[in-house]
This record gives structure tokens, C-alpha cells and sequence, in this order.
């Protein structure tokens, strides 16, 4: 086939570079940011785009900004062949004016000049990826959930460039040295190592093979006898391509980043009275199984949230079983056991003291965050539990129950969980409860009020440097962390309009959290557990709160002998 004529030369037009930007990432990644660690400081911040180019003629490449872009990057990782890492800044102003106010020309030309400088410093030889440096200017209105931004590609140089020959690959090639130069493009392309290297050369020897090299390595070719593409041709870079209504909402909206995952379990579904007191379900979601109602309405509000369902019984002591449903209930320990052990947190919203008891027992062994919403008829209770005994902040680690005490892994005195007040074990309270005793009677307005001070709770201890191993702030005292206080229990009443903020430590008794508990656990697992749900003495009988009791009787029988009959008032 004849050889195309060389062109004249005529006006070199450079194409545009066009960006895509994945708004629910980035999006999610730059109100993460903001949030967590920019605050209202607007210095410009390292950013990283990803170069994705297209085999297609009338197609151009992109650049595309992900969730990734604001993540550290090393320009040494590995990666598919369409995430090729092109370095940029990020200006994140901290209102609409100021965004509106950013002097564009300025900020271009900044960047540019650090593209002269790295070209002066040969650094463009090691890094090519360089000159592809980019600013994108952004406002994050966090308020509304909306994302204002440019993105600009500075040029170093103003002027015209003139394209003085053109030829093709037939008339500078031979057959032998384009088969072969078809080989080792591909091996270039099939090579996971070269993912980061934007630029290449390609040297062609005398035997015409074809060499494939990074473009840091040019200087050293140029006094070698081979012919080199890069010569006459352009380098391209790359080749190819909470149980349930308000709680859950708030719980939700705080873990809307693209990591973020929430589960919701419950067993049973949809009635009349929860329409009027969760304000997630409908009338269509009436008798449907309420863990499915809510993940529907969660997915409408909250797009980036990873919510799964799970219909489930949770076991709870004093609900023994017959031997038919022994298998079911062994299963729902172990599904219990995997939930806690592969969440950060765990939020207990149920409507029964007993139903509470297994997931702060698993809470204390991982030693997971745990936070309780508790409500009654007009009064409320949020506390998070202390950190269990004898684990490290990771959990990961267990110590012998030997060795465990009242003191946590960095030797502070352990916060109580929900069950370390109490002197008796938890049984049934679901059977033949009247109205008033039932989760239905309650205060208008009361959910919500419950479920936002576990929602702070929780961001507070994330916000806290020893996190879960926090003391405890009482009312009345300050405090310079950014989120303020950080109390142990909330409980309020709406009647009186009271707030008081209370303080307990764990307790040696505890059915739930004491080493006695959580030793015979993790000697005897799921037997323990079975144990519990079907003997109801066997938790006092085994943190020693059966003899308290016998001693506190004893105590007073033998305080009422010793006193005058004449000064006992009887009624």
C-alpha cells in the first residue's frame, strides 16, 4: 500500500481535556473531609485525578475525580490500565462568596509555574504524570448537601505551536519493525507495573525489536545508535480502559460516607400503632416485615449508605425453648455473634429489658462501641456502655479471665453497661404486660428526642481520642473538645422538663459485663448462652447476687431484732 504524503506544516490544535467528576464519591469524600479534617481551614490540599483514555478516535480521554482522589495516593501503586494518577491541588472555600471571589488566573498560574519548575529540574523525568497537573476550586455546602466546583488545566506556555511534518506508521516503520513494536505495546499494556506511568518511549534497535520504556529513561538513550518513535511522535499516556423510624434515619445520615454500613434487625412487622410512632413506615408497609419497610424508605433518604436487613429473633434469657427450636435459636446466636463481631458499633433500640442482654454481653467480649435509646412513659434513657474487661481497643486480643479487672486496657476505671445497676437477673416482661407497660404508651415526640442523644453520644466518642475508653463529663463542668461533653448516661423526663447526666461504673455483679459472665462465655460459648435463656436463677446464681440478697434479707431480719418494739411503727 503507498505511504500517505507528509502534511505541511500547519497550526498544531491541542485537544481539551475533558473531566469527569463521579459527584456521589467525591462528593461523600469532600463533606468527609471538610468535616474530619479540613474544618474552616481553606489552604489549598493535595488532590489526585485519575487519567482513563479511550481507544475510540472521536472519543477523548478523561480525567476523572473520584472518592479516591482525596485519599493519599503513592505514585507507586499499582492499578488497572484507566486509573492512571495525575497529580492536582484542591482550593475548598468556606462559603458561596468566597467560592465566587477565588481569583481563577492567579491560581492557574501558580500551578503552572510549578509545571515550568518541575520541567527545569528534570523531575518531569522521573514523574511525567506531572505535567498533567490540574486545580479544582470546590464549596462544600453542607447544609444542603450540595457540591459547587471547577476544575482547570493550566498551560505553561501562551503561545502558538506549528506541526511542521506528519507521516504515518507505513512510511517510518518497516513490516518487521511494526509487528514487533505490536508485541511489546501490548506487553506494556498487560503489565499492571507500568499502570502509573503516563508517558513511554519506544526505541527500536537495528534487528527491529522494540523496546517499551518509561519516559525518565530518554536521557539515557540519546547517544545509542537505535531509532526512537519518540523522536517524531507524541507519547500518549495510556492504552485502555436502628431497628426502626427516627432512630434509624439519624443513625443513617452519619454514615453516609461510601464506607459506611448499617444493619438493621428485627423480627417482627408492621401494625397500625407504629404508624403513628415511627416515622419511616406507611400505610403500604402495613403486616410487611418492618427490617424490609425501613431499608426501602433508608435507600430513598440516604443514597450512599450500605443498609442491610436482617429478620431475626435475638435471643433473650428467661424465653426458654422447646427442644424443636433449639436449632433456631443456636443459629441466632451465632448470626448475633457475627453481627457484633464485623460492626463498629452497636446501637440497642429494643423495646424489652431481656432482648438487651445477649448483644451487651457480645458488645463487652469484642469490646465494641454499644450505645442503649431506652424510653418509658414519659422519660427517656441514652448511656454508652464502658469498654469490656481485659480486651485491647481492637478487641482482637483476649486476655485470660485471670487477669481481668475493673480497669480497662489503658487502666482506667471501666463505665457500666446498661445491666450493671441491677440486682436481678432479666426474665420475661413481654407476657401479660398491661397498656401502661407496653414500648406502645408513650410521650409524643419522646423517640426522637431518645434516639438524637444516642446519635451524639456516638459521634462524640468518635470524635474522642481515647474513643470508647472515654471517661465520663458530668453537667455543670466544660470541656475543649470540639464536640463538648462527653457524659456516660442522659436520662430526662418530659413531664419535669429534667436532664441529668449520670455516671455509674461497672460493676463485679453484673449479669452482663462482669468477668464472671464474660469468662464462663468465652469457656462455653453458646452453651452458656442457652444456659441462661433456659434456667432464670442461673445468671444471679452465678455473679453472686442470689447470696447478696439472702445477706441483705439476713441483714435486715437481724436489724429489726435488735430494735425496741415500742419503737417500731406498725401500720
Amino acid at each position: 500500500m503507498a505511504a500517505k504524503a507528509a502534511v505541511r506544516p500547519r497550526p498544531l490544535k491541542v485537544e481539551a481535556i475533558k473531566c469527569f467528576v463521579d459527584r456521589m464519591e467525591f462528593g461523600d469524600a469532600l463533606r468527609t473531609l471538610k468535616l474530619d479534617v479540613l474544618g474552616t481551614d481553606d489552604s489549598p490540599v493535595p488532590i489526585t485525578g485519575y487519567y482513563a483514555p479511550c481507544t475510540h478516535p472521536k472519543v477523548p480521554g478523561l480525567l476523572r475525580l473520584r472518592g479516591a482522589s482525596l485519599v493519599p495516593s503513592s505514585v507507586n501503586s499499582f492499578g488497572p490500565r484507566d486509573n492512571c494518577p495525575v497529580p492536582g491541588t484542591l482550593v475548598n472555600t468556606n462559603n458561596m462568596l468566597g467560592f465566587q471571589n477565588l481569583d481563577l488566573v492567579s491560581l492557574l498560574r501558580e500551578e503552572g509555574k510549578k509545571i515550568l519548575h518541575d520541567v527545569l529540574s528534570g523531575k518531569i523525568e522521573e514523574l511525567p504524570s506531572l505535567l498533567l497537573r490540574f486545580l479544582v476550586i470546590s464549596f462544600a455546602d453542607l447544609k444542603n448537601w450540595k457540591v459547587y466546583y471547577n476544575v482547570a488545566f493550566p498551560s505553561v506556555f501562551d503561545c502558538k505551536m506549528t506541526l511542521l511534518s506528519l507521516h504515518s506508521a507505513s512510511q517510518v516503520l518497516s513490516q518487521e519493525e511494526a509487528t514487533s513494536l505490536s508485541k511489546s505495546m501490548e506487553e506494556w499494556r498487560g503489565s499492571n507495573e507500568t499502570t502509573v506511568h503516563p508517558f513511554f518511549s519506544v526505541d527500536i534497535s537495528s534487528d527491529s525489536s522494540v523496546v517499551v520504556r518509561q519516559l525518565k529513561d530518554w536521557n539515557d538513550r540519546q547517544g545509542d545508535s537505535q531509532k526512537s518513535v519518540s523522536n517524531e511522535t507524541l507519547a500518549l499516556p495510556g492504552l485502555t480502559s436502628i431497628a426502626s423510624g427516627k432512630a434509624v434515619e439519624l443513625f443513617a445520615r452519619m454514615l453516609h460516607h461510601p464506607e459506611g454500613k448499617l444493619t438493621v434487625v428485627d423480627s417482627g412487622r408492621v401494625v397500625a400503632s407504629n404508624l403513628a410512632r415511627q416515622s419511616l413506615y406507611t400505610f403500604n408497609d402495613l403486616n410487611a416485615p418492618k427490617a424490609t419497610a425501613i431499608v426501602k424508605h433508608l435507600k430513598e433518604r440516604c443514597l450512599s449508605v450500605d443498609v442491610k436487613e436482617k429478620t431475626m429473633e435475638i435471643p433473650m434469657p428467661g424465653h426458654s425453648v422447646s427442644s424443636d427450636k433449639e436449632a433456631d435459636l443456636r443459629n441466632d446466636c451465632k448470626e448475633l455473634e457475627k453481627l457484633v463481631a464485623t460492626h463498629d458499633a452497636v446501637f440497642l433500640l429494643t423495646d424489652t429489658r431481656e432482648s438487651r442482654w445477649l448483644p451487651t454481653l457480645l458488645c463487652a467480649n469484642e469490646n465494641k462501641i454499644a450505645i442503649t435509646a431506652a424510653l418509658g412513659y414519659d422519660s427517656y434513657l441514652a448511656m454508652r456502655h464502658g469498654a469490656g474487661p481485659g480486651t485491647n481497643s481492637e478487641g482482637s486480643n483476649v486476655v485470660p479471665a485471670t487477669t481481668m479487672s475493673a480497669e480497662d486496657v489503658i487502666g482506667r476505671k471501666r463505665l457500666g453497661c446498661y445491666f450493671c445497676n441491677d440486682v436481678i437477673a432479666p426474665v420475661d416482661s413481654v407476657s401479660n404486660r398491661t397498656l401502661d407497660q407496653q414500648c406502645t404508651v408513650t410521650r409524643p415526640g419522646l423517640a426522637p428526642i431518645a434516639s438524637g442523644h444516642a446519635s451524639d453520644l456516638f459521634a462524640r466518642m468518635l470524635n474522642h481520642p481515647d474513643g470508647i475508653h472515654a471517661p465520663a463529663d458530668t453537667g455543670g463542668t466544660t470541656s475543649e473538645l470540639p464536640f463538648g461533653l462527653l457524659p456516660h448516661q442522659i436520662r430526662g423526663s418530659l413531664s419535669s422538663y429534667n436532664i441529668l447526666t449520670l455516671l455509674g461504673y461497672s460493676s463485679s455483679s453484673c449479669i452482663a459485663c462482669s468477668d464472671v459472665v464474660l469468662s464462663e462465655y468465652r469457656s462455653r460459648g453458646i452453651d452458656f448462652v442457652m444456659q441462661v435463656i433456659n434456667e432464670p436463677t442461673y445468671l444471679e446464681d452465678l455473679t453472686g447476687l442470689t447470696e447478696l440478697m439472702k445477706s441483705a434479707d439476713y441483714s435486715r431480719v437481724e436489724w429489726v431484732d435488735d430494735v425496741d418494739d415500742d419503737t417500731i411503727p406498725w401500720l
